[in-house]
């Protein structure tokens, strides 16, 4: 009897079991089923990120992804390039000097104005000289360059009449020697003739040696040439200028592409003049002057020269200022 009654008992507590267990069973796999769901949501979502991620991978800059740097590249923009012809503010400074040649095939017109300063109104003498000119150059074959001047004179004198006058036309050559190379400077060579345009002028004729050298940043250069006057006869009476000897030294700089600055010394000689074989004393000259330039590539084809000096000797003008303008066709 009491076996039975235990295994009453057992079973009873059986079935109650499975019966309170199957709605837990059942909530675990329900519940079991949302969390798969939203497992394969979040897989797509990181599906779609890696994905996104190895495109923009697919995009990096090598040198840079290496490095884990990882930020999407771009071409940089195209840099604008200038012309070589907007970047020789130097060599432009260094034509107006003679020491280069113009390239062949190239024109150039260079009109300019240039005022002069002498005297001292203590002395109640105070000349002013202005001179406007306009000068053309053009570039030959075979490093010669071939040029021509004419300037139009003013001058102003304390107590005294104003003068003007077409000065002296001026025919010159040029040509290039030697190139610069790593031992060898650069040499130009100058020939120059003067004849007058109205009056009687003097004629002359000259030549100049030019020698240049660059110690990067710095160009060096120097000349030295000799300019024989022709004798003339003035009411009646003949003249004999001697010849002027002319030396030159200096330094350029080209501060950036387009901008340069020159300091150059100038000296120049001349003996007495001579009138019907007697010396006519006083007339010997010795001009020395210190100038600084400073010149600026405008464009391709317009380049700005700016030069100022002043006389370091009695028989030179006190200050002298100019600018000019050359321009190319």
């Amino acid at each position: 009897m009491m076996r039975h009654s235990a295994s009453g008992v057992f079973l009873f507590a059986c079935i109650l079991i499975s019966i309170f267990a199957q709605p837990a069973m059942a909530q675990t796999v329900e519940e079991l089923k949302a969390e798969l769901e939203a497992q394969k949501t979040i897989n797509a979502a990181l599906k779609q990120r890696i994905e996104t991620l190895e495109r923009q991978v697919a995009s990096l800059d090598p040198a840079k992804a290496a490095d884990g740097v990882f930020t999407p590249y771009s071409e940089p923009p195209p840099e604008t390039e200038l012309d070589p012809e907007e970047e020789r503010a130097l060599e432009r400074a260094f034509e107006r000097r003679g020491l280069s040649i113009l390239p062949p095939g190239t024109f150039e017109v260079s009109p300019s104005l240039t005022w002069w300063h002498a005297g001292s109104a203590r002395t109640n003498d105070v000349f002013d000289t202005f001179s406007a000119d306009a000068s053309i150059r053009v570039g030959l074959p075979g490093n010669f360059m071939v040029g021509a001047r004419l300037p139009y004179d003013f001058g102003d004198r304390q107590n005294a009449d104003s003068d003007s006058r077409v000065g002296n036309l001026t025919l010159q050559a040029w040509k290039a020697l030697f190139d610069d190379g790593e031992t060898m400077p650069k040499v130009v060579g100058q020939l120059g003739f003067s004849m007058p345009v109205e009056g009687n002028g003097l004629y002359s004729l000259g030549g100049r040696l030019s020698v240049s050298k660059s110690f990067d940043p710095i160009v060096f250069f120097g000349s030295a040439g000799y300019a024989h006057t022709f004798d003339r006869t003035i009411y009646g009476a003949k003249e004999v200028r001697p010849g002027e000897f002319a030396f030159a030294v200096g330094a350029g700089l080209a501060v950036t592409p387009r901008i340069s600055m020159t300091a150059a010394f100038d000296l120049a000689f001349r003996d007495d003049i001579q009138q019907n074989g007697r010396e006519v004393r006083g007339s010997a000259q010795t001009i020395g002057a210190f100038t600084l330039n400073t010149g600026v590539v405008l464009s391709k084809n317009v380049f700005l020269s700016v030069t100022g000096g002043v006389g370091l000797t009695d028989d030179s003008p006190d200050a002298v200022f100019g600018v000019a303008m050359p321009i190319r066709f």
